[in-house]
């Protein structure tokens, strides 16, 4: 694990927060995070972006 690593996964406090909540919840919707943390569904969107992008989360397909 490299400190560009540790740096960009906790260059954010709503970063941190939001990882906090898929530890926790393990797989959850954009929405439901943007209410439970009281931030905007885009800056959450952007959030996920970066963790998806250190390979930490993943997008689920649409079930049906």
């Amino acid at each position: 694990m490299s400190i560009d690593f540790i740096e960009d996964l906790f260059s954010s406090r709503i970063r941190v927060r939001v990882l906090r909540a898929l530890i926790r919840y393990k797989e959850v919707n954009i929405t439901k995070l943007s209410r439970e943390l009281g931030v905007n569904y885009k800056v959450i969107e952007y959030h996920i972006e970066a963790l998806k992008r250190l390979g930490i989360a993943r997008r689920r397909g649409l079930v049906g």
